[in-house]
């Protein structure tokens, strides 16, 4: 646990990323929604998504279990028979590093819920 926790550290640092790969990250929120389907279907919670198609290179496991924390912190901040919502969308940012005519490629995602305020993560 501490271990996988230090990695999640330097994962949201972007300091180190060990065994990266090319996945389809609409696809990695899917299941990992699956996942935890049973902790909102106990408390009678309604879940959204809207994803578009967009690949990742990062480290699989990792951003999987960034996925997992988010949405179980949501299921957990929600009150029953409330809503939670993940939206996925490609953006455009101005970021220095990677720079492409002057925009590079990003992303954009928002989980929502009904506790009010951002989700709590880590």
């Amino acid at each position: 646990m501490t271990n996988r926790t230090l990695l999640l550290t330097k994962l949201q640092s972007q300091r180190f990323l060990p065994d990266q790969t090319t996945f389809s990250l609409d696809e990695q929120i899917r299941r990992c929604a699956i996942l935890c389907a049973h902790s909102w279907e106990e408390k009678r919670l309604t879940f959204s998504a809207e994803l578009e198609s967009v690949d990742c290179t990062s480290n699989e496991e990792l951003l999987r279990q960034v996925w997992i924390n988010l949405l179980n912190n949501a299921i957990r901040y929600t009150p029953p028979g409330g809503e939670i919502g993940v939206e996925l969308r490609r953006d455009r940012c101005g970021a220095a590093a990677g720079r492409r005519g002057g925009r590079c490629p990003g992303l954009r995602y928002r989980l929502r819920h009904d506790a009010g305020g951002p989700v709590p993560h880590f």
